[in-house]
């Protein structure tokens, strides 16, 4: 059994490097998902998540997370997302043409990197069921495969295509109604 969140966070606090050994533990297989579902590249992912660690520990502290957790994939998904854009593999993103569909061919990392944009996503969420809200985050956040979101939720591949075409066309309706057109 692994320390909890917060005890762990203490560690690095106190610039213990069990605190990194803990977290590779206890989240590590998460990351290596995480980074796999971007790059796409075993080598890239090793890389990843060890400069994931590595920008941990440096912002660890002054940085205090409430979710060790979900700020260490937020590292790593942005770490994996630069990685991704150095090494030109655009094409390869499974989720960027579904994006592009709501931007009407604007560069889509502009419009994602908008904090305007993420408030409006975030609010739109916010008034979702859990299970789409699920679907919605497990695919465009965390890059998951249809199959794999299916798997995990144990619903049918269709019905998780379905609800992502909906909740991108409501999303698409939300913004116009917030002004933010795309």
């Amino acid at each position: 059994m692994y320390p909890d969140d917060k005890a762990i966070v203490s560690l690095f606090f106190d610039r213990n490097e069990l605190a990194l050994s803990y977290t590779e533990k206890k989240y590590g297989d998460l990351c290596r998902r995480v980074a796999d579902n971007i790059l796409h590249n075993k080598e890239d992912v090793s890389e990843c998540v060890d400069s994931s660690y590595f920008s941990l520990w440096n912002s660890i502290p002054p940085a205090r997370p409430d979710s060790l957790k979900s700020y260490l994939c937020a590292i790593v998904r942005n770490t994996a997302l630069a990685m991704f854009k150095r090494r030109s593999r655009r094409d390869d993103l499974p989720f960027a043409s579904e994006l592009a569909e709501i931007s009407d061919g604007r560069d889509i990392e502009s419009v994602i990197d908008s904090r305007l944009l993420g408030g409006f996503i975030n609010e739109f969420l916010s008034q979702q069921r859990d299970s789409r809200r699920k679907i919605f985050v497990l695919r465009f956040y965390f890059n998951y495969s249809l199959k794999d979101i299916s798997d995990m939720l144990k619903m049918n591949e269709s019905t998780v295509k379905s609800h992502l075409q909906r909740l991108k066309k409501e999303l698409k309706d939300f913004l116009s109604g917030k002004g933010y057109d795309i």
